[in-house]
């Protein structure tokens, strides 16, 4: 926080008055009732655009009514608190002055006990702008109240009050608000707000590297000099990395509340409410669009309809497959063996039915990886369930099994595919993939291991991305696989 001056004796008579949304939390109320009304009942999107059409407060009071904020996991701006808490303990009257419900409104004020009255739109009344100015005046005067806000909306308050706080404003904003207020202070957050950062983060631009796999099928077959087939490789790894980073989006969202539960994904952009979740999902839409648009024109229709099934399955994992014990971590298997057959359509190559069940219970054990690391933080801090899963810690005992069992059968299907009759056709020396199972084998083991002591990343792949170790066992791979060509 900056630019605050020192509060004098005067002030003390003079009524502290702040926005809630953008203000004194970092996010919209309203838009994110608005998604768990959703989430609770995915036929409310049908329902919100013609509520939209009749005005915002019949939105407002339908998704307030059929939704519940947590208001103690709101992140909250820490450096208007502060200031509010300082002025409290000097006598001046604190006033929380609202466009959104009463529900919201008052939740917020029992959680935080400092506020004398709470103003908040009503059914008839929308408490915002104009109307927020006029209510102001009419119980402290013109002048008579000093105002914290953060948005263009708030302009007529903000020429109505003694003096003006502007929270984390836009230069524009800065600019409108001296014009009309001739007492103004500024509060800057010290967290980057909506930065280019925030946005590659919430868009998850490093789990790309998932995508990689569509190309698999391409290198397994041995035909690098097929240049089409790398066109089509590349069109196809951008189609799936754009789409995925519209459906991280989407499960971020549902996942707001849960996700600030969480001591690792409470960070998160979206979560923290360190990114405007309005901008990136503009952001997430055109790379929906671009990644669409890439696939229908560039790629087989078998591909397209690939990445239909993978996004419907993805949105549908968000919205409720997530929450169901065991199936969770079978999706995640499946979709990472869907890239895998993605790779062979573009690459137009068959994939063998030794690849598809290998790369299933491998990637069923790496998920199953994710969901133990995850409880192991929860134990960690005393936590017994997953907010949102039906994971317990008790389960811990039962998933460390089921995971090395899956990689070591994985491991088990790669062996028996080195003495089958169809490696002859792709490799002249099969037996030197022996040692590549041995250390595929060593990998997995590690991974476990680590996994066991608390040490893995919250995401195996993004772990392995990062692990030098698995770098050095990726490069002994390698090595025997060209030597067993």
């Amino acid at each position: 926080m900056n630019q605050i001056n020192n509060t004098n004796s005067h002030d003390i008579s003079i009524p502290l008055v702040t926005d809630l949304d953008g203000s004194l939390i970092k996010i919209d109320s309203i838009f994110e009732s608005t998604i768990l009304c959703i989430k609770s009942n995915i036929f409310n999107i049908f329902v919100i655009p013609f509520l939209i059409l009749k005005g915002k407060n019949h939105l407002k009071n339908f998704v307030t009514d059929h939704s519940k904020l947590n208001a103690s996991l709101f992140p909250y701006n820490s450096d208007v608190i502060s200031l509010l808490n300082k002025n409290k303990a000097i006598g001046r009257k604190i006033v929380l002055s609202t466009a959104t419900t009463e529900n919201i409104a008052k939740s917020v004020s029992e959680y935080l006990p400092i506020f004398d009255e709470v103003i908040f739109s009503k059914r008839d009344h929308n408490n915002r702008a104009n109307n927020k100015a006029r209510k102001l005046e009419e119980l402290f005067g013109h002048k008579g109240y000093d105002y914290i806000g953060d948005s263009t909306a708030d302009l007529p308050v903000f020429e109505s009050c003694r003096k003006s706080y502007l929270v984390n404003p836009s230069p524009s904003l800065k600019n409108k608000v001296i014009k009309v207020s001739g007492n103004v202070d500024f509060i800057y957050s010290d967290e980057k707000q909506n930065s280019l950062s925030q946005i590659f983060k919430e868009l998850r631009v490093y789990q790309w590297i998932k995508n990689i796999l569509i190309f698999l099928p391409f290198l397994l077959a041995h035909d690098i000099k097929n240049f089409n087939s790398i066109f089509n490789n590349v069109i196809g790894f951008v189609s799936f990395s754009f789409i995925a980073s519209f459906v991280y989006i989407i499960n971020d969202l549902v996942d707001l509340e849960s996700d600030r539960k969480n001591i690792i994904k409470k960070s998160r952009p979206l979560a923290s409410g360190n990114l405007n979740p309005i901008l990136v999902f503009i952001v997430a839409k055109v790379l929906f669009i671009i990644g669409w648009f890439l696939s229908l024109n560039f790629l087989p229709n078998n591909f397209s309809l690939l990445l239909l099934i993978y996004f419907l399955l993805t949105t549908l994992y968000s919205f409720r497959l997530k929450k169901i014990i065991l199936i969770d971590i079978m999706v995640l298997s499946l979709l990472y063996t869907i890239r895998l057959i993605a790779g062979g359509i573009t690459s137009n190559v068959g994939i063998s039915k030794w690849l598809i069940a290998f790369s299933i219970f491998l990637f069923l054990s790496l998920a199953i990886i994710k969901r133990y690391q995850e409880l192991y933080s929860l134990k960690e801090i005393s936590e017994q369930r997953t907010d949102g899963r039906g994971y317990q810690t008790n389960d811990l005992s039962f998933l460390l099994p089921l995971g090395i069992t899956s990689g070591y059968l994985s491991t088990l299907v790669f062996m028996l595919y080195i003495f089958s009759p169809e490696i002859t056709r792709l490799y002249s020396k099969p037996e030197l993939l022996l040692p590549v199972g041995l250390v595929l084998l060593l990998w997995i083991s590690r991974m476990w291991l680590l996994t066991f002591r608390g040490e893995m990343h919250n995401d195996p792949i993004v772990f392995t991305a990062k692990d030098k170790m698995s770098y050095l066992m990726g490069l002994l791979m390698i090595v025997f696989l060209f030597l067993s060509l």
